[in-house]
């Protein structure tokens, strides 16, 4: 990709179970005594406990939709069964110790919503800790599987390593809803699910409305393009984008993956800033292999323990996108690119937001404009894109997607890491 590829609640009678069952290759779930919507788990030889349970923050998630006068879609009858995760897929990727308990919920969704083409719209979706398994060939591009490690607690300065659980998310076939699947080495408390819930919520962008931009967009609008990928937390994409720069994504990919593996808790989650604040930059530089930017990574760091950033200020809509520009803008070793990346990432598309580099020049040149200096490619980027005012970024966005799925000859919601790499 060049440099900088992105340079009501339900009632007691709505519970269900994952299905009995069993696909070839698989034996039949049982009951336990314990409880009637419990099952045995097949994933381990200890007995692992699969409980399932309703989601709870339905009321939220409808009040926010009707606000933006948007109707969130609910079919109860893909409430039981609800299609059962593939067992053999996740295998590689959870580890055997985190198979131990695991429980499974639901959140309604929006009409022409797509999990794959939510989170297979921006190119962090294949950065570490994240994995997404696409959809056989002979399957919906929906029927794909998104995971993750996660952090049960906020993580600003407390110890992680033993806070770890990971995160499926599975969109039924035919149904309007996302699954929502914990799994854990410690028996599943509610810091597990409202983590979960809120890190599916901002990745898919679940509280933000589209509609504007659908109108403005038939083409993204039949695709159900526009909720573009991004972290479960600001911090992440923000260290996710000061690695993004001066640096081809191979080298992004790289970096992130070090990044989980050296400082991140359990060496499989994203680090967050309690991990890395109190390092040297010797030490960040040599083992993540950042080079100068782990001088930048450990001040923002700093900046999230110390309090002087917040995840709740960056979240609110509220702030002006100016003043919220003007901070980002303020942070050691954020450029014009770095701040507009950002600011997309927070669900700001507007003029403001024009994370525009090399890549942009090559698109530009690709469709036919012909311009003598970046700054004039920059230009006619902004003029040709300014038609869809408020949402700039994401015309220029789906536009570039579409040039890297035809640079790589798929579809980006069939790509495997190996195809990702191929054509970077």
């Amino acid at each position: 990709m060049g440099q900088s590829v992105n340079d009501g609640v339900s009632s007691e009678e709505d519970k269900y179970v994952l299905p009995n069952e069993a696909q070839s290759g698989h034996r039949k779930r049982k009951r336990t005594k314990q409880s009637k919507n419990t099952v045995r788990s097949p994933r381990s030889s200890t007995g692992a406990v699969v409980a399932s349970v309703t989601a709870s923050c339905h009321q939220m998630q409808t009040r926010a939709h009707k606000m933006h006068g948007e109707q969130p879609l609910h079919n109860d009858t893909c409430l039981v069964p609800l299609t059962r995760i593939t067992l053999s897929v996740l295998d590689p990727i959870i580890p055997k110790e985190f198979q131990t308990f695991s429980e499974s919920e639901h959140e309604p969704m929006l009409p022409g919503f797509s999990l794959a083409q939510t989170i297979c719209s921006y190119g962090y979706f294949q950065l570490s800790p994240n994995v997404w398994v696409p959809a056989a060939d002979n399957e919906h591009e929906d029927q794909g599987l998104f995971c993750r490690p996660l952090v049960a607690t906020s993580c600003i300065t407390e110890e992680s390593a033993t806070k770890v659980f990971f995160m499926v998310l599975q969109q039924p076939k035919n149904c309007s809803m996302v699954c929502i699947h914990v799994f854990s080495h410690q028996p599943v408390t509610e810091l597990h699910r409202s983590e979960a819930r809120r890190a599916a919520r901002r990745i898919l962008r679940l509280d933000q409305s589209f509609a504007g931009w659908w109108d403005r967009h038939p083409e993204a609008a039949a695709r159900g393009f526009g909720r573009t990928f991004r972290s479960p937390t600001v911090f992440e994409d923000m260290v996710k984008t000061i690695t993004n720069c001066n640096i081809k994504f191979q080298g992004t990919i790289r970096m992130n993956r070090l990044l989980c593996e050296e400082f991140g808790p359990s060496k499989r989650a994203f680090p967050q800033p309690c991990d890395l604040h109190h390092l040297s930059v010797d030490e960040l530089r040599v083992k993540a292999k950042v080079g100068y930017r782990a001088e930048r990574i450990i001040r923002l760091a700093k900046s999230f323990v110390q309090g002087e950033l917040t995840e709740d200020w960056f979240d609110n809509e509220s702030v002006p996108t100016e003043e919220m520009y003007a901070r980002v803008l303020k942070l050691y070793g954020f450029g014009s690119f770095a701040a507009s990346n950002v600011m997309q990432l927070l669900g700001r598309h507007n003029t403001l937001v024009e994370p525009f580099d090399s890549e942009t020049v090559r698109l530009m040149k690709e469709l036919g404009v012909a311009r003598s200096s970046q700054n004039e490619y920059f230009a006619a980027a902004r003029h040709r894109y300014q038609a869809y005012s408020p949402y700039q970024f994401l015309a220029y966005w789906f536009e570039l997607w579409k040039n890297y799925e035809e640079r790589a000859g798929m579809v980006s919601t069939r790509w495997t890491v190996e195809k990702f790499n191929i054509f970077l």
